[in-house]
């Protein structure tokens, strides 16, 4: 009995042995790992959303992106064969690659790519834009080499409701709409323009958008500028000549505008999020 039952085992064993010998033998057919020179891949933009895509090419293999932060030594990182990522602002950038197949992961590659950025026009155009109401500083006052409000700086909802109704329209044709839904809000080195004489604040007065007013975005050096024609303005009228006034982008995205408008003692900051 006892011999049976060692037979049967021994049996038992053999069968196994013989049924891991494919997997065994797999386990040496996994091939080479790659090389950092075996990377082929590419590089496309699109020049109006300032969308980059990365992608890796090598037939049975996996991209690894690697994109610098703040810190050198922790990079974001992201896998797959096509990856895109958003440069709003044009310029060189560097990233580096890698790729891994089953037999294991390649060194990395650095890859250096001139970026178009995004095209301020496509981003501002035919959206609806309201104030950015819930951002401290959404409208306020500083020095005029700031970036942002630092004398006077709005609270959220500070301000009066008749201004945060206000929606702009910046259409691809060049027209601009301002649905001001009958009021504004004035400065008070402007509020003369409207019958009101002796203001010490902004004040909110009547207004109806004459027509043929446009828009634009021009160039000077590294800066952008948004300007109008016919008295346009961006819903607020931060002084006198409002007019003639250029007001610099400082800040530019599908979803928010951020604009700066200069003067001898300082600048007005206004904060725009699309509807």
């Amino acid at each position: 009995m006892k011999n049976k039952i060692f037979s049967s085992l021994l049996v038992g064993l053999m069968a196994f042995m013989v049924s891991c010998d494919p997997m065994i033998e797999d386990d040496y057919n996994l091939g080479v790992p790659p090389s950092a020179s075996d990377i082929q891949y590419s590089v496309s933009f699109d020049e109006n959303n300032g969308d980059v895509t990365f992608e890796v090419t090598n037939q049975q293999a996996v991209g690894v992106w690697y994109f610098p932060t703040s810190d050198p030594s922790a990079p974001e990182i992201k896998t797959g064969n096509k990856v895109t990522r958003k440069y709003m602002s044009a310029g060189t950038d560097t990233i580096s690659v890698a790729m891994y197949n089953k037999a294991g992961v390649s060194d990395k590659k650095e890859v250096t790519f001139d970026a178009p950025g995004a095209n301020p026009t496509y981003l501002i155009a035919d959206k609806t834009w309201m104030w950015d109401k819930e951002t401290p500083g959404h409208i306020g006052n500083g020095p005029a080499d700031a970036t942002s409000a630092q004398w006077w700086v709005a609270g959220p909802n500070e301000q009066d409701p008749r201004l945060y109704d206000d929606e702009m329209i910046f259409h691809s044709d060049g027209s601009y709409e301002l649905k001001a839904h009958g009021y504004i809000l004035c400065n008070e080195g402007a509020a003369y323009h409207f019958g009101i004489e002796g203001a010490t604040a902004g004040v909110i007065v009547p207004y109806e958008q004459p027509a043929g007013q446009t828009w634009a975005i021009t160039a000077e050096g590294s800066k952008l500028f948004l300007s109008f024609t016919g008295d346009g303005f961006p819903s607020y009228i931060p002084g006198d000549n409002w007019g003639s006034l250029k007001y610099e982008i400082l800040n530019i995205s599908e979803t928010n505008l951020d604009l700066k408008v200069s003067f001898g003692w300082g600048a007005f900051f206004m904060k725009f999020i699309s509807k």
